[in-house]
């Protein structure tokens, strides 16, 4: 319980497969409403930074990476 809050939120916000925690977190009867606003905090969170960085994320990191993987 101590913990499970911020792993869900950073989980969240990180791509790591959050669905694992989350059938633990229902196994061992974690509150679901608590996982609710975790989640959707880590997630709000993941789509603003998103929208923050799009420019970047378009006009540099992509084509980076299109120049270091060639199609």
């Amino acid at each position: 319980n101590k913990f499970a809050g911020p792993i869900v939120f950073i989980g969240n916000v990180l791509p790591l497969p959050i669905d694992v925690v989350a059938l633990f977190l229902g196994a061992v009867r974690y509150s679901f409403l608590r996982f609710l606003i975790w989640s959707a905090l880590g997630r709000a969170l993941k789509f603003i930074l998103l929208l923050y960085f799009q420019e970047y994320i378009f006009q540099v990191a992509i084509p980076y990476m299109n120049s270091i993987i060639p199609l």
